[in-house]
């Protein structure tokens, strides 16, 4: 995840965290969120339209700063590059969670801005031969939850492989008093359905992998943008993903991966047209591409690639008409990509060297140049780690729509991060880090014409450190956290 290649994770390009399946489960956690809160420097929040969002290091990363790969496809929606949480990936199907703190746009491309979470299922790993069931069954005072969580994997000898995951939930975001930003509140209970259903099937034949998911997150609100609506609205949030992966071997130290992928969503989806918050579009994104990877020699790897992906966005108005007045007459709005990007891994007595580069051209939002270099060193219980990393975060579409000549914003962080290991089972890591974001893509609502719009706004951003203290005993698993951040002298928007 920190980088093309698998890595140690005590030198790993990266502030890496990973999370098994036996530390899922002994934490007790029901939910993503509950997991992400025990490491440093994530935060959850309600946004707008009763949908809870993310922070990353005091700052608000809802809107396409933060990355989430679910069995490696990519789950921010692409019309505000939002990602929806609260009971949103079934904590069941999920074997292990890699995070990591800090950019990886140079890998990723332009969500990867300030943090990358991989959820990797049952599904993708084949980890349990057979199948498996599980249910849950919990309550609140005027509220019910039940859930049924569904996987299998078979395999026929080494060259082909099935497996496939099926959750459903049915549920209560809360059934306390919501108060919004204004001041407004309303009960909960019984106006915030949570209704999320995943489909999640893998194949593999030999060198190839197919991967379909279909994920369909309903929700049910009465926070509109700025209102208490006089009823609670369904609200949907729909991916499907079509995803085709070759891993050729050419010769001794020489891979080569192509790749396509589709991609269908129909985010924040509400299709009463007498709703204040009506809303409904479809953005497609056609995408596909290569990379290779070279031993260059026993301590030098080399890894190069190329990506390109079209977007195409149609809105449809609350009668089903096709058109809206930020869309061109036909209804459709089409964007496209290419992005080359190369990461050189060098290991050397003194240190661990990490150096990459991506350059990233966008039809409308212009290009992005951005490196990365690292260094770690391991000696014998104490792991360094140093890191500058260029960052970039894309417009989504309606960023580029509503906006005023909106670009991507353009960030800098600097990263250090001292691991001590106080014996076999126990371990300390301090982390120190600096952000910079130039032209923060901000939403604003301009009085003067009555409209919902972005800009690019100065410079924003954060700095501090944080502080974890692990234990992973066969008796005892345990974790203790501290995270400090101020944005004086880094706010500017």
């Amino acid at each position: 995840m920190a980088s093309k290649r698998a890595r140690p994770l005590r030198i790993s390009p990266g502030i890496v965290t990973v999370l098994d399946r036996d530390e899922i489960l002994a934490s007790g956690a029901r939910d993503l969120i509950d997991l992400l809160r025990t490491l440093p420097a994530f935060g959850f929040a309600a946004d707008v339209e009763g949908v809870v969002g993310i922070g990353v290091r005091g700052v608000w990363a809802h809107e396409g700063k933060v990355l989430l790969l679910l069995d490696g496809q990519e789950m921010n929606e692409r019309m505000f590059s939002t990602i929806p949480f609260g009971r949103h990936f079934p904590i069941e199907q999920i074997e292990r969670i890699e995070v990591m703190r800090g950019p990886g746009s140079v890998i990723h491309g332009g969500y990867a801005e300030l943090a990358v979470i991989n959820v990797i299922t049952a599904s993708a790993t084949g980890a349990r031969e057979g199948a498996r069931v599980a249910g849950r069954v919990g309550s609140m005072d005027s509220a019910s939850e039940q859930s049924i969580d569904l996987s299998a994997h078979r395999s026929w000898g080494g060259n082909l492989e099935l497996s496939a995951g099926i959750s459903a939930l049915r549920g209560l975001r809360s059934d306390r008093t919501y108060t919004d930003f204004a001041g407004s509140s309303f009960a909960m209970a019984g106006r915030s359905d949570l209704q999320p259903t995943l489909v999640n099937i893998g194949l593999r034949w030999r060198e190839l992998r197919l991967r379909a998911i279909h994920d369909h997150y309903r929700t049910e609100t009465r926070d509109g943008d700025d209102l208490v609506l006089p009823r609670a609205d369904r609200m949907d949030f729909d991916t499907t993903i079509l995803d085709a992966q070759l891993d050729l071997e050419l010769s001794d130290g020489l891979r080569l991966q192509p790749r396509l992928n589709f991609k269908r969503q129909r985010p924040w989806r509400v299709v009463d047209p007498t709703s204040p918050i009506a809303y409904d579009n479809t953005v497609d994104r056609y995408s596909g591409g290569l990379t290779t990877y070279a031993d260059l020699s026993k301590r030098a790897q080399l890894s190069v690639g190329f990506e390109g992906f079209t977007d195409r966005a149609e809105l449809r108005d609350t009668a089903g008409e096709v058109g809206a007045e930020h869309f061109v007459e036909a209804g459709e709005e089409r964007y496209h990509n290419a992005a080359a990007f190369a990461e050189l891994l060098l290991d050397h007595p003194l240190a661990n060297l990490t150096a990459g580069l991506r350059h990233e051209v966008n039809s409308q939002a212009g290009s992005s140049l951005v490196p990365r270099i690292g260094l770690t060193r391991s000696i014998e219980r104490l792991h360094l780690k140093a890191f500058y990393n260029r960052a970039f975060r894309a417009p989504g579409v309606e960023n580029i729509l509503s906006g005023v000549e909106i670009e991507p914003e353009r960030t800098s962080v600097f990263e250090l991060a001292v691991t001590y290991e106080l014996g076999r089972e126990m371990m300390f890591t301090a982390t120190g880090f600096d952000i910079s974001i130039d032209n923060p893509i901000i939403y604003f609502y301009d009085e003067l014409n009555d409209a919902d719009t972005y800009r690019n706004f100065a410079r924003t951003g954060s700095r501090g450190f944080e502080l974890d203290w692990r234990i992973q005993a066969p008796w005892l698993r345990a974790d203790l956290g501290y995270s400090f951040y101020s944005a004086r002298g880094a706010n500017r928007a």
